[in-house]
């Protein structure tokens, strides 16, 4: 867990972040199975950078919603998938 933390210190001091690096903090903060984390990351992608969550954002999203049961959140992300 402290290496996604030092990972998100790096990212949030990245001058221009593209849609890998979202994904992959994403995909890391899913690894460890942080949806708070994720879902505030899905609010910055869209409204700082103006980004739009991708099929591997939400493929990563949802399989955190899945396995934490939690099938309201796995519901609200997927009402976002273009």
């Amino acid at each position: 867990c402290d290496r996604v933390g030092d990972a998100k210190d790096l990212f949030d001091q990245m001058e221009q972040r593209d849609m890998v690096s979202w994904n992959t903090m994403i995909s890391g903060f899913a690894f460890v199975g942080n949806m708070t984390e994720i879902l505030k990351l899905l609010y910055r992608m869209r409204e700082d950078d103006g980004f739009r969550p991708d099929q591997q954002t939400f493929g990563a999203s949802l399989s955190v919603s899945g396995t934490m049961c939690d099938l309201e959140m796995g519901r609200m992300l997927h009402c976002q998938i273009a």
